[in-house]
């Protein structure tokens, strides 16, 4: 059977069991209105995951990873939804099908980015997957990119917390090191204290080889030993 008729049949019937599961998830957290969204925001992704094809329906990670999107993750899934929806506007952003079908990952090549030069992932959609032009490294994507789609299906709504919270702390603890080292700048210790020592970002960028990147300030960046760099700087 083509996938041209399995697409939409699949995002029906995923769209419907993650509404489902978004539902009661919402229920159980904000009651009533807590449902509505819930089903809602869930209802949509499992649409879209669906009629792409995303879920690995032959291994128990394609299921975990549908359940986990739709309660748990489901603050991610929020954004990343709304990631994907900027995405399918934008003229930039290209739907990679081969390496998303299947993959229980939605990922872009080109589209949207808070910063050049960097992938973008939020919930279960990667976005400007190719950030430097010198193609897609799928070893990259699968080792540093995908690492923070199951953060995110595993830690659900304290992975978004552990990011503000940390970003917050950041900025007090490189204004504290900037007041010592003025020769220092100020943007390049944030940006460590913030980015880069995130857990989850030291996390990724150890499972992909990079650490310590080139732009973490060795003033902050956390100690180790060095990793072989076999992983995209980004």
């Amino acid at each position: 059977m083509s996938r041209r008729f399995l697409s939409p049949l699949e995002g029906m019937c995923v769209a419907g069991l993650a509404g489902l599961l978004g539902t009661l998830a919402g229920l159980l957290v904000g009651g009533p209105v807590g449902a509505l969204a819930g089903g809602i925001v869930a209802g949509v992704h499992g649409a879209i995951a669906g009629w792409r094809g995303v879920y690995d329906w032959r291994h128990p990670r394609g299921w975990f990873a549908l359940v986990a999107d739709s309660t748990w993750g489901l603050v991610g899934t929020a954004l990343g939804t709304l990631l994907i929806v900027a995405n399918i506007a934008m003229p930039s952003a290209n739907l990679e099908s081969e390496l998303t079908c299947r993959r229980n990952r939605h990922l872009h090549n080109g589209g949207f980015s808070i910063r050049r030069g960097f992938a973008f992932t939020l919930g279960s959609a990667i976005s400007n997957a190719d950030p430097n032009g010198y193609g897609l490294n799928d070893e990259f994507l699968s080792r540093h990119e995908e690492l923070h789609v199951w953060q995110n299906r595993i830690f659900g709504p304290l992975f978004q917390l552990t990011y503000v919270l940390w970003a917050l702390a950041g900025v007090v603890v490189a204004a504290l090191v900037w007041l010592r080292h003025r020769d220092v700048p100020l943007r390049k210790l944030i940006e460590t204290a913030c980015y880069y020592n995130n857990p989850f970002e030291y996390w990724a960028y150890r499972n992909d080889g990079n650490w310590p990147p080139r732009g973490a300030h060795p003033l902050l960046a956390w100690s180790g030993p060095e990793s072989d760099r076999t992983g995209a700087q980004l």
